[in-house]
């Protein structure tokens, strides 16, 4: 079908989790290349999608950004993919602040259960 022949734009991914304030800001990210054929990778456009009292969360705006992007992040294993995941199944702030967390001061990880035993 196609999906890994076009190379896609790439955009920087933070999440910021607050009891009552939920943020998911992409950042274009251009990679430049010198005469001397060094990368750099220099920031672009920034789009915020944020979630507070009276502002329901863009997850449209969010899913055409992920489709359209390769998306980078500095936690997005542990982190920023089960949030963002949250937050599209229509979490409120309260229980992503928990997810956060959960995930943070709890060390939990999306393939951990509360339930497993060790040997």
């Amino acid at each position: 079908m196609g999906y890994f022949t076009q190379e896609r734009k790439q955009a920087a991914c933070d999440i910021e989790t607050l009891p009552e304030y939920f943020l998911v800001k992409f950042t274009v990210v251009k990679k430049l290349t010198d005469e001397r054929g060094r990368v750099k990778f220099v920031p672009g456009k920034s789009v915020d999608f944020e979630m507070f009292k009276g502002q329901p969360l863009d997850v449209q705006g969010i899913r055409d950004v992920l489709a359209s992007y390769r998306i980078i992040t500095f936690n997005g294993n542990n982190y920023d993919i089960n949030i963002m995941l949250l937050a599209l199944q229509g979490a409120v702030n309260a229980a992503l602040k928990e997810a956060s967390d959960d995930i943070i001061q709890n060390e939990l990880r999306s393939w951990s259960s509360a339930t497993s035993t060790t040997s």
